[in-house]
This record gives structure tokens, sequence and C-alpha cells, in this order.
């Protein structure tokens, strides 16, 4: 079947990095059944074709023909999270077909659970959360993962969100790295939302200015539509030029704040944009 697969893409004109990741949606397809693309938690199992093993044995398949030809990241995107006081990066996980999340402080089961998308996150601070932090939690995890996926739909025809979605990808890891660039990291947050309201204004055939200032471009949205985008929220995010050059000091949970509030706003978009 995997070696079908393969030929069928390369009659596609898929190429050699993209066919692990559409390998996994034909496995699915063909199988008819929910299928995790990255990242992942265990290997391949001999004998166990399910679940996560099953993702597993197909990445196998493709790494055993292509080797580091296939080096291209799973993840359809990545955003900051502050939980407990600090800022965690979470990198999305792919995943084709439907599959049930859980966030929960056990684990070391083999299922879904959104704990082990957030990097470097320790067992320690896991087990601190409470309840209300686990949903909240889980309430971001679900908003970010669908603006992706539809950023990442209207992207195939749309230059504005494929870009809005690297912009907000890049912003979450210059903010979470071992060595972050804090300026940089705001600069991209502003560009990751002012691209989500300007697919929006284009998509509503509006004429809007070419400006970085993301008032001047809600002057064109009727907000009566959407109550959280708020004049404290746009504030968070705004940010003038020379930031990106280190001219301006920001501090790591400015930073942080930044990307989470111009997440909102790209949620908000994609959302509406999805709806019609």
């Amino acid at each position: 079947m995997m070696l079908e697969i393969d030929n069928k893409m390369k009659d596609e004109d898929v190429p050699i990095f993209a066919r692990q990741i559409r390998g996994l949606g034909e496995v699915a397809k063909r199988l008819q059944c929910s299928i995790r693309g990255g990242p992942l938690n265990t290997g391949a199992i001999p004998g166990n074709y399910n679940g996560e093993s099953l993702s597993a044995h197909i990445n196998d398949w493709f790494e055993r023909r292509y080797g580091d030809r296939l080096k291209h990241s799973l993840s359809p995107g990545s955003a900051v999270y502050i939980l407990d006081g600090d800022p965690w990066l979470v990198e999305l996980p792919r995943i084709f077909g439907k599959v049930r999340l859980i966030c929960h402080t056990d684990i070391t089961a083999d299922v879904p659970n959104i704990f082990r998308s957030i990097k470097q996150i320790t067992p320690e601070t896991i087990a601190r959360t409470s309840h209300r932090d686990r949903m909240e939690l889980m309430q971001f995890f679900v908003s970010a993962l669908n603006t992706f996926h539809i950023l990442e739909e209207l992207g195939t025809q749309h230059p504005l969100a494929s870009s809005a979605i690297a912009d907000l990808t890049l912003a979450s890891q210059l903010c979470c790295s071992t060595n972050p660039q804090l300026g940089l990291s705001r600069w991209h947050s502003l560009q990751g939302a002012e691209k989500a309201i300007k697919l929006y204004l284009t998509l509503k055939d509006a004429v809007f200015p070419y400006t970085h200032n993301l008032t001047e471009l809600l002057k064109l949205v009727d907000l009566d539509r959407f109550p959280t985008i708020t004049d404290q929220l746009i504030s968070i995010i705004q940010c003038p030029a020379k930031i990106r050059y280190g001219e301006i000091p920001t501090t790591l949970n400015e930073t942080a704040s930044a990307q989470m509030a111009a997440m909102h706003v790209a949620s908000i978009f994609a959302n509406e944009l999805a709806r019609n």
C-alpha cells in the first residue's frame, strides 16, 4: 500500500519533503481512520498499527526511503501560551481526521495530550496546574489549531494567509528561544495580526491603506460584530518599526502577550472567513 501511495504522489508531482505528511493523509483516507501527524510521543511498535504507532510506522517508511530529503516540520504553526506566569512555546500537532484531545497531568498514556505539544515543559509545572488552568489551555489550543488550519486552507489561494502563519509562528519562536529576540518577535506579531486583518478586508473586497497601524485598518471593519477586539487588545500588539532593531526596549511578558493577542485577532478573522 505504501509504495502505491508513494507512486501516486509522484504522478501528482508532490515534492519529496511533502510526501510524508501527504502519505499520512492518504493512509487515513484509505483506512478510514484518524491519524496524528506530529509531534509523536512513541516510536513504531512492531505489530502495532494503531494510534501513534501507526503514524510512526508510516513516518519510518518514508524516512527509510528518502532520508534527509524529508526534513520539514509537520506542525501547522506554533504559538505562545503564558502558563503560571511564564511564556511557553506550543508547537501545534498535525492532525488528520478527528482526534479526541485531552489535557491531563498524566502524560504517560498513549493519547493526544496537549501538554506534550508544549516545548520543554516539566512534569512539575504540569502537576501544578489547576483544573481551570487546563480548561483555559485546552480552549487556547483548540482555537490556535483551528486558526492555523483555516489560514492554511485559505493560503492555497491567498498569500496573505500563508504569510500570517509564518509571522505568527516566527513571533512565537523568537519569543521562546534560548536566545530570545523580543523586538523582532513583537514586530512579527504585529505583522501576523495585520495580515489577518488585510486578508479579511481583501476577501470582503475592501480597499485598505498600506499601513502597519491596526487601528487605521480596523476602521474599515464593523467592530460591533467583533466585541472582543478592543482598543486595549490592539495596544498590546501595536508597536513601532524601530522595535525590531532593539531601539525600543520591551519585556518578555509584553512580547508573549503581544503574540497571544495577535493570535486572538487572527482567530477572530479566520473563523469569520470560514463561516462565509
